[in-house]
């Protein structure tokens, strides 16, 4: 199983789909449930209709990282 990685610690490559876990930017003892993100040009993006910084679009930081599982195999 995969173990979460801190961003102080390591950061993914870019431009590869990544489970990211985040706080809320106002109140950082408030986490969030995981999302699907990539790393671009520094910043934490996913996909909805075009590319969205997390930390802009939904005021979150993210904390931790861990690669996706591989998917089924049928």
């Amino acid at each position: 199983m995969n173990e979460w990685i801190s961003i102080n610690n390591r950061l993914p490559e870019e431009y590869y789909w990544v489970l990211v876990s985040a706080v809320d930017l106002e109140n950082s003892k408030l986490r969030f449930v995981p999302h699907v993100a990539e790393l671009r040009k520094g910043k934490w993006s996913v996909q909805v209709g075009d590319n969205r910084d997390l930390e802009k679009w939904l005021h979150i930081k993210v904390t931790h990282w861990m690669q996706l599982p591989d998917p089924p195999k049928e």
